[in-house]
């Protein structure tokens, strides 16, 4: 029985266990159904909310278009999501092939997100950024919704980002740009995340990165490039009208939120051009291309710089460098100062390489040393001071073919200070031992130029610019002319307006000289006044005074820059009416003219035009009526006219056939009239007489066309017709002499070195016709024939050629030493009768036939005469003087 009854028991107690095993699953089964039912629903819902509701709420909150998705697939871990668009329905700003979301089945809230061919559209037209379809202006003025702020500034809803095979297209202008790029973002241990952006814009690489935390307060990052070709984006900086860029770059950045920061940029191939500035690579000593390395770091409130070096190729070709420190630029509270200091060398390998057609070379390479600082505060009152030091102490030489050049540039300083409506800039350029030297021995020098002033600003209803620049030239010498001082002194305006208030004390300027003269001629001084007439145009109204008290050349015009012809100049000159005696003293030009005067009606007028790049010269030069008197000198010019016509006063040319005529020329004993020259001046080195003649001896005196140049040897032909014999021989101071007989010839005369010489000259009468000479005053003629060899000079020789009646003559001339020797040979008989005194053997001259009357057959006479050439012609000196150029 207690068996059974045990049994019993066991059974019962299965059975409740089993029951309440029943009963558990029962209760379990309706939570699981219920969980399922809800899986189902949110497999369902989720994805129908996502793609309805959802997009619905971006759109409303974004403003656009439209915005659609497609869920791909959703589950227990994951989210995949396609075809997301967002915009205008045909034209979305952005579009997604897939985003896929994996998460874990615990933490629903920290997310993997992946996203796959994402292309975002954007833009930037008229000065402003856009997205097509989305309204900018009215998304941001938006208003905050006023909550508290998060603690966290990055919500930490994923833990990794990573964005593959995307693209942002950019328009501007008229073209698209396409950038590729690749985007990884993930959370550290340490709360801290992580990003890397690759972007290849043109299949160039740039890589940013960053580190930053959740809540903000540690930021960091970084650009970089390797081998980024410039020239792929040309098209882009050829928005910028005459860029062009190429270089390879190398870019290394770095960043954090202190606001610290550091940038190295490395350019090598660099070429880089803008209206008419080119710069590359700089060279080593061996002509190996340098790249070009430039580092700027931001350490608190100083932000240091520095470069290498590069070349500036255009306009000419200079070296820049920079030794280390370099340059440093301070933001502070008080303001923001700059200091840097900058080598400059000029190759002369590269100089003389790019000025080789000028035929200039740099003898040796050059340096200096630019020195800026500036700084400005928080008033906007501001300063600055710039200046360049040469840095070798010898001068800078240029050497041509046949010139050269030298220069020793002291010191260019530019300065100033200003504010928000006032500035003051001074300036000076300082250079010594100037000097342009031909190797004809031609020079101009200039031992002392300084060109300095001061620009004044002013910005009171309407901007105003105002300056006074000063340009001093001392000891100028260019050949033998000369002047010891020269000041220019050019205001300037703008914009200029006629009777404009002045900042400064006056807006005249002048032009004046010392006395300028050439060797040891005193020409004058000039002096004007320069009034500024247009924003880059200024008149000139002055005169040159001669040392000539009546003599004054009146100089007026304008000059300067003029739209759209460029630099213009059209400045004329003229003689001014003289006021009192027209007399001109040349005493006063050289000493050595002294007693030489010149009395009549004298003009000059003339102008210089500069327009479109040509220059124009001419000017007119005429005398009427003049005397040309010279007491002391024996030289008399009368009735004096010259009309001379430049048609360029650069080149010094006249037009051809210019002429100067006198009525009579006495000098000495010698006696000319109705003279003419016809010749042009060709060129300040060469003169071409045309033809020249005059009258002299009764006869006409001729010579063919010649070119004289100054400095040579002048040689010339007189052609002689029909001299009067007689007149010659009283002319030549040989004796008084009368008689209708004439005499043809020619007389070779050169001048030069002082000196007049006639070789092989010869005058001679017309064969068979004869004629009748007599010499009255026989000193002369005693003196000549006593000097001939194995000749008796008796009474009866002298008293035939007091009447001569000859068949020929003949006359040589030629040069000795400092005399003329002439020799007369004349052949005929006594135009008087002669007995013969057998008692005493002499000859008497006798009235009538009476007594033994001799019947001469010829008589042949063969005279030397020695003449000083200072006795003939007293101004002979003088004469060669101004023939040779010198006029000392």
């Amino acid at each position: 029985m207690r068996f059974l009854q045990v049994s019993y028991k066991n059974q019962t107690g299965r059975a409740m266990a089993e029951k309440k095993k029943k009963s558990f699953f029962r209760k379990l089964l309706l939570p699981a159904a219920i969980i399922l039912l809800l899986l189902i629903f949110l497999r369902i819902y989720i994805p129908f909310y996502i793609e309805n509701n959802l997009c619905e709420k971006i759109r409303q909150s974004l403003k656009v278009g439209d915005v659609s998705c497609k869920v791909r697939s959703f589950g227990f871990s994951h989210l995949d999501i396609s075809d997301v668009s967002v915009g205008e329905g045909k034209t979305p700003f952005l579009t997604v092939d897939s985003i896929r979301i994996d998460y874990p089945v615990l933490g629903i809230f920290r997310r993997g997100v992946s996203m796959s061919g994402l292309n975002f559209n954007a833009g930037y037209r008229e000065g402003k950024l856009y997205i097509p379809g989305l309204r900018l202006d009215d998304l941001m003025g938006g208003k905050s919704d006023g909550g508290k702020p998060s603690k966290n500034a990055i919500p930490g809803l994923i833990s990794s980002l990573m964005i593959r095979n995307s693209s942002v297209n950019f328009n501007l202008g008229d073209k698209t740009h396409i950038i590729p790029f690749e985007l990884l973002a993930h959370s550290t241990e340490n709360g801290e995340y992580e990003l890397n952006i690759n972007l290849y814009p043109r299949g160039e690489p740039i890589f940013i990165t960053s580190s930053l935390d959740s809540a903000l307060k540690k930021v960091s990052g970084g650009l970089k490039t390797k081998n980024l070709d410039l020239a792929r984006f040309q098209d882009i900086t050829d928005k910028v009208k005459g860029l062009k860029i190429s270089a390879v770059a190398d870019i290394d950045s770095d960043f954090d939120i202190s606001g610290d920061a550091s940038l190295q940029i490395r350019l090598s191939d660099l070429d880089m051009q803008y209206k008419g500035l080119r710069i590359t690579n700089s060279t080593d000593d061996d002509g190996k291309p340098e790249p070009f390395i430039m580092q700027v770091s931001k350490k608190g409130n100083s932000i240091p710089f520095t470069f290498n070096a590069f070349r500036m190729q255009a306009p000419f070709p200079v070296d820049f460098s920079m030794d280390a420190p370099g340059g440093e630029l301070k933001i502070s509270k008080d303001g923001v100062t700059v200091a840097t200091e900058i080598k400059v060398k000029i190759d002369k390998a590269q100089f003389n390489g790019r000025f080789k057609a000028t035929g200039f070379q740099l003898a040796e390479s050059e340096m200096m040393t630019l020195l800026f600082d500036a700084g400005i505060d928080r008033k906007l009152s501001w300063h600055f001071n710039f200046s360049a030091l040469h840095d070798r102490n010898e001068s800078v030489e240029l050497e041509g073919a046949d010139r050269s050049i030298t220069c020793n540039p002291e010191l260019m300083s530019l300065s100033g200070d200003g504010d928000d409506h006032s500035a003051t800039v001074n300036y000076v350029f300082k250079v010594s031992g100037t000097e342009l030297r031909k190797k004809d021995g031609m020079s101009v020098i200039l031992p002392s130029m300084e060109f300095s002033g001061v620009v004044k600003a002013d910005v009171p209803a309407s901007p105003l610019l105002e300056s006074s620049s000063k340009l001093v030239l001392e000891n100028i010498s260019a050949g033998p002319a000369k002047c010891d001082k020269m000041e220019i002194v050019l205001p300037f305006q703008w914009p200029f307006v006629l009777d404009a208030p002045k900042i400064g004390e006056s807006n005249a300027g002048a032009v004046t000289t010392s006395q300028l003269s050439s060797g040891n001629n005193k020409l004058g001084t000039f002096e004007a006044v320069l009034k500024q007439s247009g924003d880059l145009s200024w008149k000139i109204d002055g005169a040159f005074q001669t040392v000539i008290d009546n003599l004054k050349v009146k100089v007026d015009g304008d000059f300067g820059m003029k739209e759209p012809k460029g630099i213009c100049c059209d400045i004329g000159f003229e003689t001014l009416e003289s006021v009192g005696s027209k007399a001109m003293n040349f005493g006063k030009v050289n000493p050595a003219f002294s007693g030489i005067s010149l009395d009549g009606n004298f003009k000059t007028k003339g102008n210089v035009v500069f327009e479109g790049g040509i220059l124009r010269t001419n000017a007119d030069i005429t005398m009427k009526d003049s005397v040309l008197d010279a007491p002391s000198r024996n030289l008399k010019v009368e009735g004096l006219q010259l009309k001379l016509s430049f048609q360029d006063l650069v080149l010094l040319k006249s037009l051809p056939k210019q002429n100067l005529k006198f009525s009579r020329l006495t000098a000495g004993n010698i006696q000319m009239e109705t003279g003419r020259i016809d010749f042009q001046i060709e060129s300040p080195a060469k003169y071409f007489i045309e033809r020249s003649s005059f009258s002299w001896c009764g006869g006409h005196v001729y010579a063919p066309a010649m070119r004289v140049v100054p400095g040579e040897d002048m040689r010339f032909i007189l052609y002689c017709d029909r001299l009067n014999l007689s007149s010659f021989l009283q002319q030549m101071n040989i004796a008084e002499a009368s008689g209708d007989g004439t005499v043809n010839g020619r007389i070779p005369i050169t001048l030069g070195k002082g000196k007049l010489k006639i070789r092989d000259g010869f005058l001679y009468s017309t064969p068979g016709v004869g004629g009748v000479i007599n010499f009255s005053k026989s000193d002369v003629l005693q003196v000549a024939m006593s000097a001939q060899d194995g000749v008796s000079i008796t009474s009866f020789l002298m008293d035939v050629l007091k009447n001569f009646k000859y068949d020929w003559a003949k006359i040589s001339l030629n040069s000795e030493a400092e005399d003329l020797k002439l020799l007369l040979q004349i052949s005929g008989i006594p135009a008087d009768k002669f007995a013969y005194n057998a008692s005493d053997d002499s000859f008497t001259k006798i009235e009538k036939d009476e007594g033994d009357i001799v019947r001469f057959q010829g008589i042949q006479y063969d005279i030397n005469f020695y003449i000083p050439f200072n006795t003939l012609m007293g101004m002979q000196s003088d004469f060669n003087k101004i023939i040779q150029g010198g006029g000392e």
